[in-house]
């Protein structure tokens, strides 16, 4: 099945929204589907997982005592974090200094926040390693198969000391195409959430104050 772009992040947005997240972090995922989406990056997954553990409600810690950087980790030391909070927390992080993140769901979902720095950076978890940045886009290694997993004990952030080669494809260029094909029973339940956000039509009718509200047929 092939959706569009836009397509893909208003479902993203209002399957958010659907599952109880609050409308700024609803944004943030689907901005980020839709990143992950540009460069043909599993995102439907992913972004499921998060909505169906309702992993944004956990509580996280920032330890900035650390001689090596500065550690997120969950309150609770049984919970995982959520990519989508983690990610925001990260787009916001003013001076930069490495970071380690401690038990995340989908760590695959922290690349989009990632892209957003000013500086490439390099994300490393379960023996793989990302080098990003606006304009860079480098797996390590190459013959990684998968960036997914459902979940990262640690995910190692520091700052890159090469730009990296560029990415190997042109994203203007995927704007204007058709769309991307999907996971079609994982995009079926994002339909699902986003469908909880929908007034039923007889409510939706009377609110509007279209049709009678009783029968005049005499």
């Amino acid at each position: 099945m092939i959706v569009s772009l836009n397509e893909i992040e208003t479902t993203i947005l209002k399957a958010a929204r659907g599952a109880g997240m609050e409308w700024g972090l609803a944004e943030e995922a689907a901005q980020a589907g839709r990143w992950l989406a540009r460069r043909r990056l599993a995102f439907e997954v992913p972004l499921l997982a998060v909505l169906e553990a309702e992993a944004w409600r956990a509580d996280a810690r920032l330890d900035d005592s650390r001689r090596d950087g500065v550690c997120l980790r969950p309150r609770r030391g049984d919970a995982w974090l959520c990519p989508i909070r983690a990610g925001a927390w990260l787009s916001d992080l003013g001076e930069w200094a490495p970071l380690r993140i401690e038990r995340v769901l989908e760590p695959l979902l922290l690349l989009p926040f990632a892209a957003r720095r000013a500086h490439p950076l390099e994300l490393s978890w379960a023996g793989v390693s990302v080098l990003i940045g606006a304009a860079t886009f480098a797996v390590r290694p190459q013959d990684s198969p998968s960036l997914r997993v459902p979940r990262a004990e640690i995910v190692e952030l520091a700052a890159s000391p090469a730009a990296g080669p560029p990415e190997s494809h042109d994203l203007e260029s995927l704007d204007v195409l058709p769309g991307v094909s999907v996971d079609l029973p994982a995009w079926s339940k994002l339909q699902g959430f986003e469908a909880r956000t929908y007034v039923p039509a007889s409510l939706e009718s009377r609110i509007s104050g279209a049709g009678a509200a009783k029968s005049d047929n005499d």
